[in-house]
């Protein structure tokens, strides 16, 4: 039992790290806690629809307590080709200073450096997007996108090449700094969005709520991307369905414990039924002596799971030996187990549960016994 209850814990715990990974590498990336965009923008992804109400929105945004810091981006459909090939793509145009505050595309770049200006403007690419245009730092890319419906049309540098674990992000993403779009496309002072870093995941719903902008779409990093959510809700159900096949394992060893147990006591029970111990007192000792097993050994798993997850929060998993199959699935490398608040305690009820369960086809051999052949059993 103290076995099989740590593998499960431990199990549920790196279930959840897995998850948790996959939704921090998309929200610290480029997806963030909360956007803002102009309504059509989202559905028709032209440069037309800048946020009309910016300014209005800005000042909101500086005066509620929950945004820990936000950044302004330009966002359009483009074609970037190298000498090799070429491929339709997604440009942000950040601002260099603030965007660190909202993302950790800085701690994501593998070679190069971020976009320091130099003769030619620069750009970041992925590490997909890289191998497959068979670029690399320095080399130079063609980059076209359509502004205000003109066709623009600039030579970039490559600064420096990325790696993130975000799904699809690599070879889909490029980033060019802001002052370099609003120098090319002739725009100034506009965003087509605002991406806002909450102080903590409870507080993105009270963000969206106090933002107040009629002919701007606010949303959350659930309506962003509803597959991380539904992928969180997902993985809270079947957890806890694993665990409970687990614990079912777990309960016919117990089961087949108390039976050896009433079958190396036939004698004893047989003798106190003679002496007129009633059957409830007989269901009660098996039952009790069931509960036990699992009181005793439901918390030493517990507390073992509990204390190699604490380690595993601090050193991690490294499963870079398997990490290209693992970015597949917008999966990092290096896996940091957690609980969530409450799991262990659901846990040890399912313990509890179970351990009754388990006692009630035993209790009801006990019950069964002829008192006179049982104290005559050997």
């Amino acid at each position: 039992m103290v076995v099989g209850i740590a593998a499960g814990i431990l199990f549920l715990g790196l279930a959840y790290g897995i998850n948790n990974k996959r939704m921090e590498a998309s929200i610290n990336s480029y997806l963030s806690h909360v956007q803002i965009h102009h309504k059509e923008f989202r559905q028709r992804m032209e440069s037309k629809y800048t946020i009309d109400d910016l300014q209005s929105v800005e000042q909101q945004l500086k005066a509620i307590p929950e945004v820990k810091a936000y950044s302004k981006r330009y966002v359009v459909n483009g074609l970037i080709n190298s000498p090799r090939s070429g491929q339709g793509i997604i440009i942000k145009a950040i601002n260099t200073g603030t965007d660190s505050l909202v993302s950790n595309l800085k701690d994501l770049i593998i070679q190069g450096s971020f976009l320091e200006k130099k003769r030619y403007p620069p750009i970041l690419i992925g590490e997909h997007l890289a191998n497959r245009l068979q670029v690399g730092v320095d080399k130079k890319v063609t980059v076209l996108y359509r502004s205000n419906d003109e066709e623009v049309a600039n030579r970039f540098k490559v600064a420096g090449i990325y790696r993130s674990s975000a799904l699809g992000m690599e070879g889909s993403i490029a980033f060019m700094r802001l002052e370099d779009f609003e120098s090319q496309t002739g725009m100034s002072g506009e965003a087509h969005e605002i991406a806002i870093i909450a102080n903590s995941l409870e507080t993105v719903s009270n963000i969206t709520e106090a933002i107040e902008a009629e002919s701007s779409a606010v949303e959350s990093w659930t309506d962003l991307a509803p597959e991380l959510k539904l992928m969180d809700v997902m993985m809270d159900k079947m957890i806890f369905i694993i665990m409970g096949i687990i614990l079912l394992a777990l309960s016919f060893g117990i089961v087949n414990t108390m039976l050896m147990v009433i079958l190396e006591r036939t004698r004893e029970l047989g003798m106190l039924m003679s002496v007129g111990m009633n059957k409830m007192k007989i269901f009660l000792l098996v039952l009790f002596e069931t509960v036990m097993l699992s009181a005793i050994g439901g918390p030493i798993g517990m507390v073992l799971s509990s204390l190699m997850i604490g380690y595993l929060q601090e050193t991690g998993i490294d499963l870079s030996s398997v990490g290209e199959g693992l970015k597949t699935f917008g999966i990092g490398s290096t896996i940091y187990p957690k609980l969530l608040e409450g799991d262990l305690l659901r846990i040890g009820l399912m313990v509890v549960a179970i351990g009754i369960l388990s006692a009630i086809y035993p209790a009801i051999k006990a019950l069964k016994l002829n008192p006179a052949e049982a104290v005559r059993a050997v």
